[in-house]
């Protein structure tokens, strides 16, 4: 069975109330929405993209309040410097 985008979980959601979260529990649609992508140049001028992830935490695994305060913190510092993709 193939994964259910952000997108079609809202349209599932409008018409079966409470789905959304069954679909997030069954693993189907994530339980967060990613922002577009965000870039920043390098010295050769080609557009490479900041990434913040936790090894060895994997698919299922639960964050803590602190993994949640420190992505935080990084969306800032992402947003401040970097750039929105179209």
């Amino acid at each position: 069975m193939g994964n259910v985008t952000h997108k079609e979980a809202e349209e599932l959601e409008n018409k079966f109330p409470g789905i959304t979260k069954t679909l997030q529990d069954e693993k189907i649609v994530g339980e967060r929405k990613r922002n577009k992508a965000r870039y920043m140049l390098n010295g050769n001028k080609k557009k490479v993209q900041p990434t913040l992830y936790f090894k060895g935490h994997g698919i299922g695994g639960k964050d803590t309040k602190k993994m949640t305060e420190l992505r935080n913190k990084w969306t800032e510092l992402v947003t401040q410097y970097t750039k929105e993709e179209n």
